[in-house]
């Protein structure tokens, strides 16, 4: 089996210095997913240029994250959304709910890498509003899941309230960067009782396009050269009357030598929420870029005691011998 390990990068966010931390480690672009609508009122805020994800709606609504951290679940009741994923932590459920499998109607938190898993719907009623593949929140009774993103966003609270977009992320390497808020989406509105999903996410480096697969993918480089990269972030899943937010989109040039693997999380739309009694939308999930190199694994101590063991003994073995006088 082959030993990866993510390639230590210095990381600009938004024209920000932001410092390295171990699970940010070899990512060069992530771009916010869209916050998850409200079943009623206001659709789910658009997925954020900015490195913080966005707070959900509502007077009570979650929290979004910042530097890297998971966006907080609504905090008004049972009906909440979940938090989105950031890339170092997890989003929280809506208040009173554990963090996996939500009891009654609150959303559950997005999950961070490597799994990436969107956070799973209350289940008072059938439906289970799942959030997108790359840490979008789970949609709660009522209010819309967050974003996932480089920080999520957070969980929408009570009937009228959407998620919050996630952050979005451009590394130091990359030349001619942009970040646009909400540019990934589709006005387009089920029918109420239709299962749909927000519009997912896509990757494009150098015209090689990726699209959502609810997987990690990979792309290994042929030829060395500056590629051109685009990455946008997924759509939040809808309510009875609007759409979810729209992912973010980043984009800019970045060198790559041949050989160079990057490993690319493409995010899915969150799940529509109007499709059996009320229900918030799932919050879209991010996309995200991060460069990886192979390694050799490192010794063991008992390794290390042979080798210091063979150089002490060479060391001995060249020692000058003394000689006597005649």
């Amino acid at each position: 089996m082959r030993v990866f390990e993510t390639k230590l990068l210095c990381v600009f966010l938004a024209g920000v210095g932001l410092a390295s931390t171990a699970a940010a480690d070899g990512l060069v672009f992530a771009a916010g997913g869209g916050g998850g609508a409200a079943y009623s009122g206001v659709g789910g805020a658009a997925g954020n240029a900015s490195a913080n994800g966005g707070n959900g709606g509502g007077a009570a609504g979650g929290i979004g994250g910042t530097g890297g951290l998971g966006g907080a679940g609504g905090n008004f009741g049972d009906s909440d959304g979940g938090g989105g994923a950031g890339v170092l932590t997890a989003g929280t459920a809506g208040a009173n709910g554990p963090s996996t499998l939500p009891a009654g109607g609150i959303g559950g938190g997005g999950a961070s890498g490597p799994a990436w898993t969107g956070g799973i719907g209350g289940s008072t009623y059938t439906g289970f509003t799942i959030g997108g593949f790359g840490g979008g929140g789970g949609g709660g009774w009522q209010g819309g899941g967050g974003g996932g993103g480089y920080s999520g966003g957070g969980g929408g609270s009570g009937a009228t309230d959407g998620g919050g977009g996630g952050g979005s992320f451009v590394s130091g390497l990359v030349t001619a960067a942009t970040a646009t808020s909400g540019a990934n989406g589709s006005m387009f509105l089920a029918a109420i009782g239709t299962p749909s999903n927000g519009q997912n996410g896509f990757i494009d480096i150098g015209s090689t396009v990726f699209s959502y697969t609810g997987s990690v993918q990979t792309f290994v480089v042929s030829t060395s050269g500056e590629y051109s990269v685009v990455v946008d972030g997924a759509q939040g899943g809808q309510g009875a009357s609007n759409v979810g937010g729209y992912g973010a989109e980043v984009t800019g040039d970045l060198y790559l030598t041949s050989g160079t693997q990057l490993e690319l999380v493409v995010g899915g739309g969150g799940e529509s929420g109007y499709v059996a009694g009320e229900w918030g939308g799932g919050g879209g999930g991010g996309s995200f870029v991060y460069e990886a190199v192979s390694t050799v694994p490192e010794p063991t101590n008992a390794l290390l005691l042979a080798i210091g063991s063979l150089m002490l003994l060479g060391k001995a073995r060249r020692r000058p011998v003394s000689r006597k006088e005649s």
